[in-house]
């Protein structure tokens, strides 16, 4: 009798663990138990990839705003990302350091904005240099270091400068990148919205639908597999009535005649005669 208080104890615990892993009549796990380590280290990351602002074009088709394909260098951190400070910011350095003698630029990238995208934007490259020159990609494709990589990015640009500038607008990044940490739909770089003008009036059909990357990691934190679920999808073209030809000539007899008041101005107050 002294020993039933022990075993009734013993089959209750039993019975605890056996309810925790019940098995049904197919041999599967009813109710698994995930680990501490599986939650925190397996998981997918579904993040959007900005897709091309639209064209906005003359009468006849000519661009007036276009995007262009631009590239960034980006350094690539290894998983799983457990690396202690001192780590991190050696071997970034030591990557920076590698790229500035390849591509003959100074980099500056500061040591809280490389802890802060190891910690919370870890699962992406970190771009060091941004809108690289055709000379420094060829420069970067001769040796590219090992550790990084050239990612493309979206720049708006004007292929007639400043012509009807006052009509067409401009861009502007949205917002930058946040420094929490990452989650999904996330954008994998800045996008870029519409400010003045046509940009800012169409800039909802100008943008386009962003595409979907995804990215998932194993129990051990490590990367299993990257790939795009989803291209994006350019945005609208928006045909104006404006004529490149017309405009031109319109605005050089603007500046023309605002070139002659100048100078008229300039030769009246020259004669005017002093006071006394």
């Amino acid at each position: 009798m002294k020993f039933a208080p022990l075993v009734v104890l013993l089959l209750l615990t039993g019975w605890l663990s056996a309810r925790e892993t019940l098995i049904d009549n197919t041999g599967t796990v009813e109710n698994p138990k995930p680990t501490w380590e599986t939650q925190r280290q397996a998981r997918t990351f579904s993040l959007l990839i900005p897709a091309p602002r639209g064209q906005i074009t003359d009468r006849h088709g000519r661009p007036l705003a276009q995007s262009r394909l631009s590239y960034n260098l980006a350094i690539n951190f290894s998983t799983p990302l457990d690396w202690p400070d001192s780590k991190i910011l050696s071997f970034a350095k030591q990557q920076i350091a590698i790229s500035s003698g390849l591509i003959n630029r100074d980099i500056k990238i500061s040591d809280s904005t490389i802890l802060n995208h190891y910690k919370n934007r870890g699962v992406l490259p970190l771009d060091i240099a941004e809108d690289l020159l055709p000379r420094e990609i060829n420069a970067l494709q001769r040796a590219m270091p090992p550790n990084q990589i050239l990612r493309q990015a979206y720049v708006r640009f004007y292929p007639n400068g400043p012509l009807a500038g006052h009509i067409i607008g401009y861009t502007g990044i949205q917002a930058p990148l946040s420094l929490r940490p990452i989650e999904n739909n996330d954008l994998i770089f800045p996008e870029s919205e519409g400010r003045e003008g046509i940009e800012q009036i169409f800039d909802r059909e100008l943008r386009g639908q962003p595409g979907l990357l995804q990215i998932t990691f194993g129990v051990d934190g490590k990367k299993t597999s990257e790939r795009v679920a989803r291209q994006p999808v350019p945005g609208n073209n928006i045909i104006t009535t404006l004529d490149l030809d017309l405009q031109q000539t319109c605005e050089d007899v603007l500046s023309d005649r605002k070139s002659t008041r100048l100078n008229s101005s300039h030769v009246s107050e020259s004669r005017m005669p002093s006071s006394a």
